[in-house]
């Protein structure tokens, strides 16, 4: 009975602030936009406390790891530097400092990097797929657009085709008009996506809270 009742607290909590929100992207109201000011600054106290609670787990699975012996070993030993110098350049410098903008560079970039590279090979993959069952249109759309999207963002055994990436010519037009117009969609699949979730959580459908 006792979780029953949470569940049910937490769902007009979580129905109550979406509409809130929600009203306050179409409604010009003081008190509203107070209310959803109060929410959202909520929401990133919450945020910001998982990301805290995420990061204590993550000290425990990996001290727990590295005392075990289970695990590479070095993994555990970076992942307590990166985190150390982290903590130590954010709270004592700020993240504006040199040191601070370069190490956090030196984790984005890699990262953006890797997260490319697996891109690539999983569009490359998904290509075949498609190309083997389905050989229509949206197929041949879809094949140039990874294509061009590949060719006009990742250079090429360290050189980058000139007719692709520098100038302002025609071809660069048509192939930006081309890569953005994927870019856009992607995007809009996000929104909608998104917008369907939060209809759902709002409409008590969904209850990531529990229940």
């Amino acid at each position: 009975m006792k979780s029953k009742n949470n569940v049910s607290l937490s769902l007009i909590i979580a129905i109550f602030s979406g509409l809130i929100v929600l009203i306050s992207y179409f409604v010009k109201n003081t008190l509203i936009s107070q209310i959803s000011t109060f929410l959202l600054h909520c929401g990133l106290i919450l945020g910001a406390v998982a990301l805290w609670i995420g990061v204590i787990n993550m000290v425990r699975v990996h001290g727990g790891q590295l005392r075990s012996g289970k695990g590479n070993v070095f993994y555990h030993i970076a992942f307590f530097i990166g985190l150390i110098l982290t903590l130590i350049l954010g709270v004592f410098y700020g993240m504006g400092n040199p040191m601070g903008t370069w190490l956090y560079d030196a984790v984005i970039v890699p990262t953006e990097a890797s997260l490319l590279a697996v891109l690539a090979v999983s569009l490359t993959y998904l290509l075949t797929k498609i190309i083997n069952r389905r050989r229509d249109l949206f197929s041949i759309v879809f094949l140039i657009t990874v294509l061009v999207g590949l060719f006009i963002s990742v250079p090429f055994l360290e050189q980058e085709f000139p007719f692709l990436s520098t100038g302002t010519n025609l071809i660069k037009s048509l192939l930006h008009f081309v890569s953005n117009g994927a870019v856009r969609g992607i995007l809009i699949g996000v929104a909608l996506g998104s917008i369907a979730t939060g209809l759902r959580v709002i409409l008590g459908s969904d209850r990531p809270y529990g229940g």
